[in-house]
Parts: structure tokens; sequence; C-alpha cells
């Protein structure tokens, strides 16, 4: 590994800490209803710009490379498919909690352990990526990581607090999600040569699109009536925060130019 490898991982830690210190910190209020509604706003926005302007492009070009007349756009079905998965069960588990008399403040330990697995396997890629790449595109990689890393791991941190999951258990598992970056980078500074093949592209291009969805699907779905894009955001500061995430994720993505594609 060399310095910019060493570098990379220590910084990555730092902003991902960073991110979910708050929550964390102040589980109980991170566990009500309409808490910290400038930063869900704001990772709201992060998370659509990441959806519809990182994610789903990425996949759509890796599809292109593996399948190249492919009759059905298979990224952009597969994130349908993963929002459409992801809509059902949060309807299902608000049936659930109503027949139990529950006010919806809870949910279960579902969709934080799926948002985790579709956010941590991209950051894992995109690690070993930046592991893969010389010091330029890893550069540009890097910030793009950085960009949304902390802002993911506040709302991630949030999530898992309002679910049924213990706090042992939320941090164990928030601890998968700060280690995913820098496992990747580990994994693509000593495999690279493993990593080039059809396959690995075409894995690569199906994770990337069902993290689309996931991520489409946080920004504008998730909590249903209580989603921030809903409930928070009809306040001018809430909707300048939601505002500020996706143009600044926008501008990151604009910056990095060909550096978000995994496959090269």
């Amino acid at each position: 590994m060399t310095g910019f490898d060493l570098f990379s991982i220590a910084a990555i830690l730092l902003v991902t800490v960073a991110g979910g210190w708050l929550p964390f910190s102040r589980p109980d209020k991170a566990g009500m209803k309409g808490a910290f509604p400038l930063g869900q706003s704001f990772a709201a926005g992060v998370f659509l710009a990441l959806s519809l302007l990182m994610m789903l492009p990425s996949a759509i070009h890796l599809w292109s490379r593996v399948a190249p007349h492919a009759p059905m756009p298979a990224g952009p079905f597969l994130a349908g498919c993963v929002f459409m998965i992801l809509l059902f069960m949060e309807h299902r588990e608000e049936e659930l909690d109503r027949r139990a008399g529950g006010d919806g403040s809870r949910t279960g330990p579902a969709i934080p352990l799926i948002m985790t697995a579709m956010i941590a396997i991209p950051a894992f890629l995109l690690g070993t990526a930046l592991g893969m790449s010389g010091t330029y595109r890893a550069l540009l990689i890097l910030v793009a990581i950085l960009a949304h890393k902390g802002s993911a791991g506040f709302a991630l941190a949030v999530r898992m607090l309002r679910s049924s999951l213990t706090r042992r258990s939320a941090k164990a598992l928030y601890a998968v999600f700060a280690l995913a970056t820098p496992a990747g980078i580990v994994v693509g500074s000593r495999v690279a040569p493993d990593l080039s093949g059809p396959e690995a592209l075409a894995i690569r291009a199906a994770v990337l699109s069902a993290a689309a969805g996931v991520f489409l699907y946080m920004s504008t779905m998730h909590g249903l009536t209580r989603n921030p894009l809903v409930r928070e955001c009809r306040g001018h500061p809430a909707f300048v925060a939601m505002l500020c995430g996706f143009f600044i994720t926008a501008l990151v993505r604009v910056a990095m130019g060909e550096a978000h594609h995994p496959g090269g």
C-alpha cells in the first residue's frame, strides 16, 4: 500500500466517525421523529444526487460495456425493482406497527440493514477503485467519497437509531459501513488484476444499480409522510439545506468527471 492509500483510509475513517458522532452521542434525540431536520434534509439532497447523478449513470455506463445490445436498460430496471421492494417493505412494516398499536416512530431492523448493505457494498467498490487507480484519479475518487461519506453516515446512524436495533447492534452495523471503503482500498491495492474482467464489471453494475434504487428511495419515500422531502422541506431553511446537499454533490460529480466509473 502507498502513503496515499494510508492517508485516504485515515481521512475516510475520520469523516465517517464525524458523520455518525452527533446521532450516536444523542441517541434519544436521534430516535425521535423530526430530529435534526436540517441534517436530514441535507442528507436527502445528497442521496438524491448520489442516485441520479452518480450511482445510476455509473451503472448505465458499466452495463453498456457488459451487455451493449441488451433489450432492457438493466440499470434503471434493477434500480426500480429495488425501489419498489423497499416501498413494499416499508408499507408492510407500517401496517404491522399500526396493528401493534405503535406510533410509527420506530421501524423494524430490515430497512437499516438493507440500507447499510447497499451503501457499504458500493463504498467497498469505490475503495477498490481508489486502490487500483493512479494518484490523480485516486484523488478525484477520494474527494467524491469524502463529499458524501459524512452525510451518508449521519443519515444512516439516524435510521439505525430509529429502528428496533439495540444501540450495540447499531454501532456494530455502523462500524461495517465505516470500514467498507478502507477494506476496498486494501483489496484494490493488492488484488487489482483479479478485478478487471467482464464478470467483475457485471457485479459492479448490478450493485451500483441496486444502490441507485436505495438512494432514490431513501431520499424520496423512506418514512413515507415523515420523509424529510415531504415534512421538513416545507420550511425554507430545510429546503435550502436539501438544495445544498443536492448541488454540492452535483458539483463534486462535475469536478470528478469520469472518476466515478469504478470500471474505468
